[in-house]
C-alpha cells in the first residue's frame, strides 16, 4: 500500500495557490489510490504483443497519458491567465475495458489467476526523467460502481478541503 506522501505524488493536479505540504497527507487519504482495499497495483514489465501488433492495454495507456498531459498544460495555462483563487483541478486517468480482465498474484511461489473488475495500472511515460502514474483500469460492466467510489471520494475531499487551515509556521 501506498503512503500517502506517495500516493500524492501519483495525483495529477493543478491548483491555485499551490497546495502546502503540511495539507498534502490530510488531502491524500480522501484519495482511492491510498484506500486501504486497494493495496493492490498492476506492473506490466514487458509490452505485450499480437499478431505483431501492440495490446490495446499499452495503446490505451499511452493516449490516457497524452491526453492527461495536453489537459494538464491547458488547465495551468488557463489558470494563470485568470483571476481566480482556491482553485484546484485532479485529473483521473481511467482506461474503460471491455472484455476480461484479470489479475495475476503469487500465492506461495505459485502463480494465481483471477479476474478482477479493477485494477491500478503502475507506469511512468518520459525520457530522460520519467513521469510516475496511476491508471485506473475498470471493466465497462463495472462502470458504475466505479463512479460511485468517485462520487463518494469527491464528497470526501471537498470537506478535507473545507477543513484545511494555511498553517501559520512550518512543524517543529
Amino acid at each position: 500500500m501506498f503512503e500517502p506522501l506517495l500516493a500524492f505524488t501519483m495525483i495529477k493536479l493543478e491548483s491555485r495557490p499551490l497546495l502546502h505540504p503540511l495539507c498534502v497527507e490530510k488531502m491524500a487519504r480522501c484519495l482511492h489510490y491510498y484506500f486501504p482495499q486497494f493495496n493492490k497495483v498492476a506492473f506490466i514489465s514487458y509490452e505485450a504483443f499480437k499478431n505483431g501488433k501492440k495490446d490495446d492495454i499499452f495503446e490505451a495507456k499511452n493516449q490516457v497519458i497524452k491526453a492527461l498531459k495536453y489537459k494538464r498544460n491547458e488547465i495551468s495555462e488557463i489558470i494563470s491567465k485568470i483571476a481566480l483563487s482556491n482553485i484546484i483541478f485532479i485529473f483521473y486517468p481511467l482506461i474503460i475495458f471491455d472484455g476480461p480482465l484479470y489479475e495475476l498474484e503469487l500465492v506461495n511461489e505459485k502463480p494465481k489467476l483471477n479476474p478482477s473488475q479493477y485494477i491500478q495500472y503502475f507506469t511512468s511515460h518520459g525520457f530522460p526523467e520519467p513521469e510516475v502514474f496511476i491508471i485506473d483500469v475498470v471493466r465497462k460492466d463495472y462502470l458504475h460502481e466505479y463512479l460511485e467510489i468517485l462520487e463518494n471520494e469527491i464528497k470526501r475531499l471537498t470537506q478535507a478541503l473545507l477543513s484545511l487551515e494555511p498553517p501559520t509556521q512550518p512543524p517543529p
